[in-house]
């Protein structure tokens, strides 16, 4: 009698373990199916997320986004120019020329002659010429100078600082040959941008220029912002080095402030 119980208690274990297992598998079933991603008709809810791929602003294009056109890129750029927030408006602005082709960038600073707010107009132009720069910076210069005249001196910055990081030898000879007023802008986006050169490097490219005294005034602003810890330090490395007082205004000026 024992054993008969025995077994019979076995049994019900047992067949109680199989109508768990059966149950749990048809839940993991339903789970399963409930939570497939959907085809078909959620295509499209799907895509409108591809736009705002690595944090991107709806509506960006990335490099997820073949085939784009000038009229594309003109529609961004309306896009660009109504945001608000100088922050929005650089993501959406970098995101969008990451990926544009010469053609496209000068359509786009075609389409910036009707951006009527200069400031406005300044940065997206400037912001396209760098771009520019790095595809081609002896097109990017000669574009620039079919720009007003008024902006052309932050332009030119910003071709000679991207023109010098990727090419310092090529934009060193085609800086020396700018009219005077531009070879100093372009001379001091190169020293700028290229820190590992040293002073008495900084020197002869400034000779090369023909304007020295902006060489040793660029020195000069650079050594002071090292000891601007110490303003009495400071104070006295300008008044007392060899180069002339007057060029070192803003340095003074620093330094006071």
């Amino acid at each position: 009698m024992k054993l008969g119980f025995s077994l019979r208690n076995l049994s019900i274990a047992i067949l109680l373990v199989l109508i768990g297992l059966a149950i749990g598998l048809c839940a993991s079933i339903l789970f399963l199916d409930s939570n497939l991603p959907a085809t078909g008709g959620n295509k499209s809810s799907n895509s409108s997320l591809d736009d705002q791929s690595f944090g991107l602003p709806a509506g960006t294009p990335n490099s997820a986004d073949p085939g784009r056109t000038n009229s594309d890129y003109t529609a961004h750029l309306q896009q660009v120019v109504q945001e608000k927030s100088a922050f929005g408006r650089s993501v959406r602005l970098y995101s969008m020329l990451s990926n544009a082709d010469e053609s496209q960038l000068l359509g786009l600073l075609n389409d910036s002659n009707e951006i009527s707010q200069v400031v406005r107009r300044i940065e997206i132009r400037t912001a396209v010429f760098r771009k520019l720069s790095t595809l081609d910076p002896r097109r990017a210069l000669k574009e620039i100078q079919h720009m007003p005249r008024m902006e052309q001196e932050p332009l030119i910055a910003g071709v000679f600082q991207e023109w010098a990081a990727i090419d310092l030898n090529h934009a060193l000879l085609e800086g020396s040959k700018l009219t005077r007023a531009q070879r100093t802008t372009a001379l001091r986006a190169i020293l700028h941008t290229r820190l590992d050169l040293s002073e008495n490097q900084q020197r002869r490219i400034a000779r090369e220029f023909g304007d020295e005294a902006a060489g040793e005034g660029l020195i000069s602003e650079a050594n002071v912002g090292e000891l601007l810890e110490n303003p009495e330090d400071a104070w006295n490395f300008v008044l007392n080095d060899s180069v002339n007082d007057a060029v070192q205004t803003q340095s003074l000026v620093q330094i006071a402030e």
